[in-house]
């Protein structure tokens, strides 16, 4: 049993899969070419990357939360967050183009799913006696 979470690349994600957000990728603004070009003169010339700063992808998930995958509409992913017990919220959207995925060790999983809830404090948190319902329009 591996202990080391494995890359899951966008292609092999499917509904049911648990996965974890090891880092976010970096994007850059503004458009990005790189590569060469040919010049009016029939010369070719380098054109470099946008010397622009990078800016970091903000993320809703914290790094290595067990996620598990609801839906998949490339590059976009419907998840649900695995909390102790087994209990799941959601729902989480993310952008394959922006985070870098991977499968978590068993291990990882079973630590999360039997992870021991504290009933007690649960039940004596205040809870409304009523909700009101969310106006839409």
């Amino acid at each position: 049993m591996s202990m080391i979470s494995t890359p899951i690349y966008p292609d092999d994600l499917e509904a049911g899969l648990a996965v974890v957000v090891l880092r976010t990728r970096v994007r850059r603004p503004g458009r990005q070419v790189s590569g060469h070009r040919p010049t009016s003169g029939g010369a070719i010339e380098d054109h470099a990357l946008s010397s622009e700063p990078s800016i970091g992808v903000p993320l809703c998930v914290p790094l290595g939360i067990p996620l598990r995958i609801n839906g998949v509409s490339l590059p976009f992913l419907i998840c649900s967050l695995v909390h102790p017990g087994g209990e799941t919220s959601g729902p989480v959207i993310l952008d394959t183009r922006n985070v870098e995925l991977a499968r978590p060790s068993e291990q990882y999983m079973n630590a999360i799913l039997e992870y021991p809830i504290d009933q007690e404090a649960i039940s004596t948190q205040d809870t409304p006696e009523s909700v009101e319902e969310f106006p839409l329009g």
